[in-house]
């Protein structure tokens, strides 16, 4: 795709740009039986931009899927972490349970069990692979409170609109791009706006603690360079385009980067 670049503000106009991703993502999401409520139309969008990012990279770096270790902070239900695990990576999933009952309809019970199940199914189909995609599930550490036993042990890691809602985003962010090994790829997501403002009508908005603008998918770029990474999939176009608002007035941009020390 010419001239489309990865660290992006998302537009209605990527769907039909990224339709091959994009159903790439649904197919291997379907395995995914019952669909989780909680999977917004605009989840498959990110998680598309993620496949592509993810694809590319495969393409560059020469690693086995089977060999790649990848993290995912913020998992939530899991619906990418499906995708790595149905090509054969292993993926540790991160999410704090407590808030996700809140903001899913299964008031009651451990959500954590029902993604173990959802996830076994996916690493059961993925079987046909030369090694089976594995998953672990952890309800901590999370971003902000790693040690350097977590330092440079990913070859991938995710954090697909989870960001925004850590209060101690800053120390948060830099843990995140600890964790990634030389030559890995960071992707990420948030909640995008003009003028950066929070949304209290937005799901989640309870712990969200900022929305994004353009001045500060920057200073990430800043703190991330800062560990050696770089823009992967070409220079970022983060302008702000009324059509941007998709979701309850709301957009969402992307920051793909590799790290090269």
């Amino acid at each position: 795709m010419v001239g489309f670049t990865l660290s992006r503000t998302m537009r209605p106009s990527d769907y039909e740009t990224m339709s091959g991703a994009v159903e790439t993502i649904r197919k291997i999401q379907s395995w995914v039986v019952p669909p989780h409520p909680y999977q917004h139309e605009h989840r498959t969008w990110e998680q598309s931009l993620a496949w592509l990012a993810v694809a590319q990279w495969l393409t560059q770096c020469h690693i086995l899927t089977y060999d790649i270790r990848a993290s995912d902070w913020g998992c939530g239900v899991g619906m990418f972490p499906a995708v790595l695990i149905g090509i054969g990576a292993k993926v540790d999933m991160f999410e704090n349970w407590k808030p996700m009952y809140k903001m899913t309809t299964r008031a009651e019970g451990d959500e954590s069990e029902f993604v173990h199940r959802q996830m076994a199914q996916v690493a059961a189909k993925s079987s046909f692979r030369a090694s089976i995609g594995k998953y672990e599930i952890f309800s901590s550490p999370m971003l902000g409170e790693l040690n350097e036993q977590w330092w440079k042990k990913y070859h991938i890691s995710l954090c697909i609109s989870t960001l925004e809602h850590i209060e101690n985003r800053e120390r948060a962010f830099e843990d995140l791009c600890q964790t990634i090994k030389p030559g890995g790829l960071l992707f990420l997501t948030m909640d995008y706006a003009d003028d950066g403002r929070k949304d209290e009508t937005y799901i989640g908005a309870q712990c969200r603690s900022m929305m994004y603008n353009e001045i500060q998918m920057n200073l990430l770029a800043k703190v991330a360079s800062k560990f050696g990474f770089e823009f992967f999939g070409g220079d970022p176009d983060w302008s702000w385009a009324e059509e941007m608002r998709m979701v309850n007035d709301n957009g969402f941009a992307s920051l793909v980067m590799v790290r090269n020390k």
